[in-house]
């Protein structure tokens, strides 16, 4: 959970870049974002976790190396989508170390009407997916709590 609040507090660097439209800011934070992916010890997750991790894994790094090497806002965009989804999943099983609250906002305009969803670590919304065009589009969709496989544990004892 430390080193997943670690990941996330790099993620809330680059989303607050791309919802006040600084591309430049945003793929300058690919960089620390990867480190902070690279940096997970493995060794610490074991079994059916690590299988899930494994499943987030290639998504996320995927996704960062594409915010790193991106030609304009769009394409940074596009994959901060695909590291927002996998890291929402993420902290959903394993939870997240820190005092921030998680909070899931969801734009049903991004990606042509697809929809797309974010973590951020304050009320008020504020786009990543559009920017100053349409800073507070969207809606809370959800507060992360702890893990849900804590959750289940706890039922378990």
């Amino acid at each position: 959970q430390a080193q997943l609040g670690d990941l996330v507090s790099v993620y809330l660097d680059l989303q607050k870049a791309l919802s006040r439209d600084e591309f430049q800011q945003a793929k300058e934070g690919a960089i620390p974002l990867k480190a902070a992916l690279d940096s997970v010890n493995m060794s610490l997750v074991e079994g059916a976790a690590h299988m899930a991790w494994m499943k987030l894994l290639e998504p996320l790094k995927v996704g960062i190396n594409d915010i790193a090497l991106a030609s304009d806002v769009k394409q940074a965009r596009q994959a901060f989508g695909q590291v927002s989804n996998a890291l929402i999943t993420a902290v959903k099983q394993f939870g997240s170390s820190g005092d921030l609250p998680l909070l899931v906002y969801h734009c049903p305009m991004a990606f042509g009407g697809q929809g797309g969803d974010w973590i951020q670590s304050r009320e008020g919304i504020e786009n990543p997916y559009y920017g100053s065009a349409m800073f507070s589009c969207g809606s809370l969709k959800e507060t992360l709590g702890k893990a849900d496989a804590e959750v289940e544990a706890h039922r378990h004892e």
